[in-house]
């Protein structure tokens, strides 16, 4: 049956969707086929999706990718993207290149973005035992509360954090440390420079093994723009390492841009006050969360080893969710990235805080999470008056990957 539902979806996508939905809640046996199915669709309206204005930044990335159109993949790499070599990112837009067209790149991207976050929940379920119900709850959850048009429009930072935050769950969680884990720590680099900031909190994360470390986390998350102001102002006697200077002023310059023309147009507009609100309030619950879990970690009969293991990744899911209150204080929407993130990789703590015992605190936070999932939502769907979204519904509707494929394989 699984196979059938695969095969609808190549087909038509929306169908699939709607099958696979149905699927993964009967069937938990097969849930990586059905993920793969859930995220066809939200890549297959990625690539039916054209920016009408020259605002998205998809609009640049399609201008760049016709720039380089009947280049080969040396002159592709060679030519960089924005000043940098961005290696992994300069071959996604050659494939693009290859079979002339653009949409295969916002297509990929997301895919990977989805994938990832509907894979690392469906697992956790699978291997803490977790009552499907709950399971099933984060994966609409993450469907309500992934932003898929600024996802779509976004193509590498979001697809880059996502990758490189895959490889620290095998890494910390599932213990794989093998080649696959290592493509997926080093790969991002090269599509958006800033995913580097992950491997340094993998680094960070080497270190927190008790709870007065993660309140100092804590505190260091609060005293961020101090920290980076002082590093900024102090940049040359600290290193001459350049991609370390340039992450350095790059957070500078997101922590104290209060003049720029996006900046002040974010700062304006009620959309993206009301956003930034329910986002950062979301991360907040993240981090009452997982301290929760660790005040009730004594009735947990796991082995101690393994407790360890997912304290350590749940640990990672709270440093995101602190980086993304770090950015609180941005004019520029910047907290989203690790807000997307955080929701991608969160079943690490939601699910096993739902499998906690009732209580005035406990059903308190869930309460407010169903709240701030249904609000999310209403943004994420406001957002689609920003373009024809009749005509994507069509597009969506009528388009077929399996033709799509076909169609790119006879230009070859």
């Amino acid at each position: 049956m699984n196979f059938i539902i695969l095969g609808i979806t190549l087909i038509n996508p929306f169908i699939g969707f709607l099958m696979a939905l149905l699927g993964i809640y009967g069937d938990r046996k097969h849930w990586r086929t059905y993920i793969f199915c859930m995220s066809l669709f939200f890549a297959n309206l990625s690539y039916c999706y054209t920016p009408e204005s020259v605002h998205p930044d998809l609009y640049r990335y399609f201008e760049y990718i016709f720039r380089l159109r009947g280049r080969s993949l040396a002159e592709t790499v060679s030519y960089g993207y924005q000043g940098t070599k961005l290696y992994v990112f300069s071959f996604f837009v050659w494939i693009a290149n290859l079979f002339q067209d653009e949409h295969l790149v916002p297509f990929f991207s997301v895919l990977l973005v989805y994938y990832i976050a509907f894979y690392c929940t469906c697992f956790m379920g699978e291997r803490e035992k977790i009552k499907w119900k709950f399971v099933c709850t984060y994966l609409v959850f993450q469907m309500m509360t992934l932003d898929w048009y600024s996802l779509t429009n976004n193509v590498r930072n979001v697809a880059a954090f996502a990758v490189i935050g895959f490889a620290i769950f095998r890494d910390t969680y599932v213990g794989k440390k093998d080649l696959l884990t290592l493509i997926c720590y080093v790969a991002p680099i090269f599509v958006h420079p800033t995913s580097l900031i992950f491997v340094l909190v993998r680094i960070v994360l080497a270190f927190i093994k008790t709870n007065k470390m993660r309140v100092i986390l804590l505190a260091v998350t609060i005293l961020i723009n101090l920290i980076v102001e002082l590093l900024e102002k102090n940049i040359n006697l600290i290193t001459d390492n350049y991609v370390i200077q340039y992450l350095i002023r790059k957070a500078y310059n997101y922590l104290f841009d209060t003049n720029s023309a996006y900046g002040l147009a974010v700062q304006a507009s009620l959309r993206s006050s009301i956003t930034r609100i329910l986002y950062l309030t979301l991360a907040v619950l993240f981090v009452l969360m997982f301290f929760v879990l660790l005040y009730n970690k004594t009735k947990n009969r796991r082995e101690v080893a393994f407790q360890n293991v997912l304290e350590k990744y749940q640990t990672f899911i709270m440093v995101l969710a602190l980086m993304a209150l770090a950015c609180s204080t941005m004019l520029r929407p910047e907290y989203w990235r690790f807000t997307a993130a955080l929701i991608i990789f969160g079943s690490g703590i939601v699910l096993l805080f739902m499998g906690l015992p009732r209580n005035i605190i406990s059903q308190l936070l869930k309460n407010l999470f169903l709240v701030l999932t249904v609000m999310c939502f209403f943004i994420w769907g406001y957002q689609f008056s920003y373009f024809n979204y009749k005509k994507l519904i069509v597009d969506m509707m009528l388009n077929s990957p399996i033709i799509v494929a076909i169609q790119h394989l006879i230009r070859l």
